[in-house]
């Protein structure tokens, strides 16, 4: 089920995705000046595999600011191993739907949004002769009514046919012309259309509220009496088995599941699908070799039926966790099987392929891709050359720049959620740490490291639920950043400080890092979201000159750094703009940046060579300056 979010002043922070290896794949420099650094890998949003190449296989990677809203579709000729961009045409995007034509090689069809899957939203169906190089828009999403944000795309042997707000689109023309079918007698949104892989004149449409048939390529349905219309139940996912098509399989909510073998004229009794946090999001998958096998991917990992749903398993040998509660990156967003029976398995953290039905994955090197959400990017305050990031959920540490990577064992205690390096003491790291407990309610740990990130104290909770940075201004002193205010912990007992600005019902502030100078004891920068009743949120920037006890507006934007060669001076972004001012007074003068379609998350300035700059961005990676991002 797609998710819709409404316009915010600032990034979306989203989830998705794990470091698959340890040195990055070459890459260009982005516009002569930013070069990749760090382990390649990305999250897909989509998969989809060719049915002329086994071995070709199509993904759409999150992109730009909005992650969640734009998307980079890639190549690969080696079921997943090396990747390359083809997504010309589509820039500014986001991939909904993707399928390759079996009749005309190189043939590929895409829906895709911009905004949302409505009739006003100016994306549309596109198409591409030349295996994703080149695209070019068929028709806009207002000429169909409004495209359906889900798997609404199927290519037949003589037609195209796309999911629409109340029925289906049909070309017969490679998509120069299109007929509108409403649904009757209960018009509805198609989320999924699937086609029968031995008699493509046989297709099914599944909608939240109905399912339909129809027997001629899609020219004519009849809608399907199954248990979830004759209680009112909303499906969410729907699937055909290739290994006997007659088998078809449905999920609606309160964990609903039932199955037809007899091509949906009846319905079985009604089966348990699996049980846990299932949330919204739900992607069914029968196995293209054996027909009781069922994958249910959820947003909180991946599960299977091996006698066709009357009961599952969760599937973990081989996996990264997507436990919800266990990981930042949870979720399974996509699943596909090619024509050599091979199963994938898209995830927030990566890509991974089974030949066995499941029973052992590999994970999909993604050499190419640099699609990385890097939550925390840290120099090391005593060995300049030193750096630590994670991507996605592996923690990372680098002695030469960024040349090389290897990874660090995870803090104990769930989640990572803040990260920060003391710069009075070699090798200590402390780190905040979160879990759910049986209630879904978040337990706050934090934890440290003496040795540089080799090994964890066992940690230690924190008095507060909701914690999102933390920072070392002094010798044993922490700061946690809670809500709107900031606890201390000095001596092993916790202390409540002043907040960055009131709070009443009209606005709030939200911490997203503590800046502590280490070379000005009770200098701290506070970085975050102000809120404001009715005008949305904005990231701001607040100063504290006397360890945090009185705050004043400082600037606009959003990560900062203070400047390693210059006391008393910093540097932050706003937006894809860098710009470097004094702490205690004067203007802020702009030394360089990224596009203008970029936002920086992280931004480091090496201590060693003030022409060079780290930064990473929402869903890139990291990338490297030599030329003061100029």
């Amino acid at each position: 089920m797609a998710h819709h979010l409404a316009p915010l002043r600032f990034p979306i922070l989203w989830t998705a995705l794990a470091a698959l290896g340890l040195a990055a794949a070459p890459a260009p420099a982005v516009e002569g000046r930013w070069t990749p650094v760090g382990p390649p890998g990305g999250g897909p949003r989509l998969i989809a595999s060719d049915p002329l190449s086994a071995n070709r296989l199509y993904a759409a990677f999150p992109s730009g600011p909005f992650g969640t809203l734009d998307t980079l579709l890639l190549r690969s000729e080696d079921a997943g191993a090396t990747w390359q961009e083809a997504n010309q045409g589509l820039e500014g995007r986001r991939i909904i739907s993707l399928a390759a034509d079996a009749t005309h090689p190189g043939r590929l069809y895409a829906v895709a949004a911009v905004q949302g899957c409505f009739s006003d939203d100016p994306g549309g169906v596109y198409r591409s002769d030349d295996r994703g190089a080149h695209w070019r828009l068929l028709t806009a999403a207002a000429d169909l009514g409004g495209t359906s944000c889900a798997q609404g795309l199927v290519v037949l042997s003589d037609a195209v046919l796309v999911g629409t707000g109340e029925g289906v689109a049909r070309s017969t023309d490679g998509g120069s012309t299109w007929q509108i079918l409403p649904l009757s007698p209960a018009p509805d949104s198609v989320h999924t259309l699937v086609s029968d892989p031995r008699n493509d004149r046989v297709v099914y449409a599944a909608g939240w509220q109905a399912r339909f048939k129809s027997l001629d390529g899609g020219l004519t349905w009849t809608w399907i009496d199954d248990p979830a219309s004759r209680l009112g139940e909303w499906v969410k996912a729907f699937a055909l088995s290739p290994a006997d098509p007659e088998t078809l399989y449905a999920y609606a909510g309160d964990h609903s599941l039932w199955r037809s073998t007899d091509g949906g004229a009846h319905w079985g009794e009604e089966r348990v699908s699996p049980t846990g946090r299932l949330l919204e999001s739900v992607s069914l998958l029968a196995d293209p070799r054996d027909p009781e096998t069922l994958y249910f991917g959820t947003d909180d990992g991946l599960w299977v039926s091996r006698n066709g749903g009357l009961s599952f398993r969760r599937l973990r040998r081989g996996l990264p966790d997507m436990s919800i509660g266990r990981t930042a990156f949870p979720a399974v967003t996509g699943l596909a099987a090619d024509t050599a029976g091979r199963i994938h398995l898209a995830t927030g953290t990566g890509l991974w392929t089974s030949a066995d039905s499941g029973l052992h994955w590999t994970a999909a090197p993604l050499q190419g891709v640099h699609a990385n959400v890097v939550r925390f990017l840290r120099f090391d305050p005593f060995r300049p050359g030193r750096i630590l990031f994670t991507s996605f959920d592996t923690l990372y540490a680098s002695g030469n720049g960024g040349d090389t990577w290897s990874p660090l064992p995870s803090p104990p205690g769930g989640a990572l959620q803040a990260l920060e390096l003391d710069p009075f003491r070699r090798n200590r790291i402390v780190a905040l740490t979160q879990q759910l407990d049986a209630d879904f309610q978040p337990l706050l740990s934090l934890t440290e490291s003496r040795d540089g990130g080799r090994h964890w104290d066992a940690p230690v909770a924190v008095p507060q639920a909701h914690a999102t940075a933390l920072a070392i201004p002094a010798p044993d002193t922490v700061l946690v950043a809670v809500g709107n205010r900031i606890l201390r912990r000095q001596g092993g007992s916790w202390h409540v400080r002043l907040r960055v600005q009131p709070e009443d019902d009209r606005g709030w502030f939200d911490f997203s890092r503590i800046l502590a100078d280490p070379s000005r004891p009770g200098t701290l920068l506070a970085l975050g979201l102000d809120h404001h009743l009715h005008a949305g949120a904005a990231p701001k920037i607040y100063r504290s000159l006397d360890a945090g006890l009185h705050w004043s507006f400082w600037e606009e934007g959003g990560p900062a750094v203070f400047d390693a060669t210059r006391s008393g001076r910093a540097y932050f972004a706003d937006g894809a703009d860098i710009y470097r001012r004094r702490i205690d007074e004067g203007t802020a003068q702009r030394i360089g940046g990224l596009r203008p379609a970029e936002w920086l998350r992280h931004l480091l300035a090496d201590p060693r060579d003030p022409q060079t700059f780290y930064i990473s961005t929402y869903g890139r990676g990291v990338l490297v300056s030599h030329d003061r991002a100029r």
